[in-house]
């Protein structure tokens, strides 16, 4: 049963990373608890038919603000470090420069990136002052949030355009 819950998680992980690490992170937290036998048979059994409703459907786990109505959104949500409008821009973006086949044609998905490009540096991520959003790989600042320096502008951008792809709606 761990098992199997373990390979659907790794088989969606691409669709929404944040949140299948966390449910990843709850399966552990699970089987050690059944390890050490603090958890009765009949509890552990409750649990892990829990986490299966939560990794089948995201959207009842998580409290989602009520714009985030598509799988797709919710993942940009989760991973843009839980900034709707930001992720409502990028969604918006990705459905206007998308075309057909656009994750074969090597031009169709570079103007997928720049569209991508263009929403992220709109919203100040990569300028010199304080940025007004923040991306997973950022920490608070004083009154605005600062890339971390294992994340640049364009590591921001190929990951967001690497969740994109691996989005079904797109």
């Amino acid at each position: 049963m761990e098992n199997n819950l373990r390979r659907v998680i790794i088989d969606e992980q691409p669709i929404n990373p944040k949140y299948y690490e966390k449910m990843s992170e709850l399966l552990d937290a699970l089987i050690r608890e059944r390890k050490a036998r603090a958890l009765a048979y009949e509890a552990y059994l409750a649990r892990v038919v829990e986490l299966a409703n939560q990794v089948q459907n995201p959207a009842s786990g998580t409290a989602y603000p009520k714009s985030l109505d598509t799988a797709a959104k919710r993942a940009l949500y989760d991973n843009l470090g839980g900034f709707e409008q930001l992720a409502m821009l990028v969604d918006s973006a990705v459905l206007e420069s998308k075309q057909d086949d656009w994750r074969n044609n090597r031009f169709k998905t570079r103007m997928v990136r720049n569209a991508i490009a263009g929403v992220l540096k709109m919203a100040g991520v990569g300028a010199n002052d304080e940025y007004i959003v923040a991306l997973a790989g950022m920490k608070e600042t004083s009154g605005g949030y600062t890339l971390t320096p294992e994340e640049t502008l364009e590591r921001a951008i190929e990951r967001v355009l690497e969740l994109v792809k691996n989005q079904y709606e797109y």
